[in-house]
């Protein structure tokens, strides 16, 4: 228990630690939920008495938690890596070792580049999980577009000669 804390605070910073255990660090996007990269999420409040959902059993609502973790995720580093930048370029007295520097900006440019391809992987996965609950495939939704674009190019065709039919 912390200095300040009283039982009923302890418990729930329990319950917390041990839903992080299970789900990792959480990502918060400065709204009412934190998301987990297993696609858990916990509703913020301030002593820790708030819900905790684990990922939904349901893959369209799990990776579209997984998404959220990770488009706040990327926000987060992109917001990190800008600031760094600037810090480093307009207050280069107080960052003195240029190789330090580099180093620590490639860091935080390989993060959001990582955090970028997990949000895309995790997109994808997304994309078909909707496309199997709508008992189709990749391929068959493909095939679907294909499908569309040739009849609004024969929509489009009849529309023009229509208009080029003059009195």
């Amino acid at each position: 228990m912390l200095p300040n804390q009283n039982p009923a605070q302890a418990q729930a910073q329990a319950r917390i630690e041990w839903f992080e255990q299970e789900n990792g660090k959480p990502v918060d996007g400065g709204g009412t939920w934190l998301y987990y990269a297993t696609g858990a999420r916990r509703e913020y409040e301030r002593y820790g008495f708030g819900q905790m959902e684990p990922p939904p059993e349901d893959d369209r609502e799990r990776y579209a938690n997984i998404c959220q973790y990770h488009r706040l995720a990327v926000k987060r580093q992109t917001q990190a890596f800008d600031d760094l930048k600037e810090s480093l370029t307009h207050n280069p007295g107080t960052h003195p070792d240029p190789a330090d520097n580099i180093a620590r900006l490639t860091a935080a440019r390989d993060a959001v580049r990582a955090s970028n391809k997990a949000l895309a992987a995790a997109e994808v996965a997304l994309e078909d999980a909707d496309l199997a609950a709508r008992g189709m495939t990749r391929a068959d939704a493909a095939e679907q577009a294909k499908a569309e674009a040739k009849r609004a190019a024969a929509e489009e065709a009849y529309k023009t000669e229509l208009s080029n039919i003059k009195v």
